[in-house]
């Protein structure tokens, strides 16, 4: 089988060649046969006393021998004619089966290579396709950082621009309100610049954002070391939409606490917990150890502007919020952060 394999692979041109060189071989067999049959028919016979003539007998004898040589030319002529014809009709199928493999791997291999190419070009698009997707999500992570940075500048350009208008201002209720004003974009400025310093430009780390606000509201109102800060922070990431209502809110109860609490540069504590009470569901608290709130004083009924901001920036995020009046003023915000759903593409 393998010899056949072999020989059924082989360039036809060398087929056409072995053909031809066969052919030639059994056409000159014949031939040279009948030459010598035509050559002892045509010598004469001799006696074997010496040149005498033969008999007739003899002659009789040579002559049948003649004509049985004759029969077997003319049979081995047949014969050789009738191999010739069946090894010319089986040479000619092996070149036709040789020819039509040839032709058919050519066309194989010609399709193999056109799928290749194919194959080859569709790698290149989808490589293609992939670098301009990379390159575009990096040039959205640049323009999501670069909004960031610009919003928490713009910003910080509209508290120095408070800050400068509040040394014309000779009335204290009026630079209060510029001052507490200052405080609430520097909590907003802070989110933004949490946002374009991390790798996450959508996810703000809480814990990381109040450390660094109490910082700030600590030197600006510089309660150190009167008022002492603890926290006890669980893990958690907010958007963006949630992260700013959950800063002012922060904001606004440590300012009330720094303001009111502790009369007199008395000491205190300000204490900033948060806890996962379920799934996804969280307990934000801000307590201190002052004074507290007035007998006469209902939290829920106030319209102060912090007040009223921190219950408007509670229902923004759908939070519950609870004012306790026990060993000071404790404020609770109980919100749920699971991620809002993208709306369902319609099929």
């Amino acid at each position: 089988m393998k010899i056949i394999y072999r020989f059924l692979n082989i360039n036809p041109g060398y087929l056409i060649c072995f053909f031809l060189v066969t052919f030639f071989n059994f056409l000159t067999i014949p031939s040279f046969a009948g030459l010598k049959i035509y050559i002892d028919s045509k010598r004469p016979s001799l006696s074997t006393s010496g040149n005498l003539p033969v008999s007739h007998a003899v002659f009789t004898s040579n002559n049948a021998q003649i004509t049985s040589l004759r029969k077997l030319h003319f049979k081995q002529e047949r014969t050789a004619q009738t191999l010739i014809f069946g090894g010319s009709v089986l040479l000619l199928l092996l070149f036709i089966v040789s020819y039509s493999r040839f032709k058919l791997k050519r066309l194989t291999n010609l399709k193999l290579k056109k799928q290749q190419n194919e194959i080859e070009l569709k790698n290149s698009s989808l490589k293609k396709i992939e670098n301009d997707k990379e390159n575009l999500i990096k040039q959205k992570e640049w323009l999501m950082q670069e909004i960031h940075h610009r919003v928490k500048n713009n910003l910080q350009i509209v508290i120095s621009l408070l800050n400068t208008q509040s040394a014309y201002l000779d009335d204290v209720a009026a630079y209060n309100a510029i001052r507490e004003s200052q405080h609430r974009m520097q909590s907003i400025s802070l989110i933004h610049q949490k946002l374009y310093q991390s790798d996450s430009l959508a996810m703000v780390s809480l814990p990381a954002y109040i450390d660094d606000l109490i910082t700030y509201l600590s030197d600006s109102f510089n309660t150190a070391p009167r008022i002492l800060f603890e926290t006890r922070l669980v893990p958690l990431e907010l958007e963006v939409t949630k992260a700013v209502p959950v800063g002012l809110i922060i904001n606004e109860a440590i300012t009330n606490s720094i303001k009111y609490a502790f009369p007199k540069n008395s000491n205190g504590k300000i204490m900033i917990s948060i806890d996962e009470i379920s799934d996804n569901d969280y307990q934000l608290a801000i307590r201190d150890n002052g004074i507290g709130l007035a007998q006469d004083h209902a939290p829920g009924k106030s319209h102060s502007l912090g007040m009223t901001l921190m219950r408007g920036l509670s229902k923004q995020i759908c939070g519950d919020l609870e004012i306790e009046n026990k060993d000071g003023v404790c404020i609770i915000i109980k919100f749920n952060n699971q991620k809002a759903q993208e709306p369902l593409q319609s099929k």
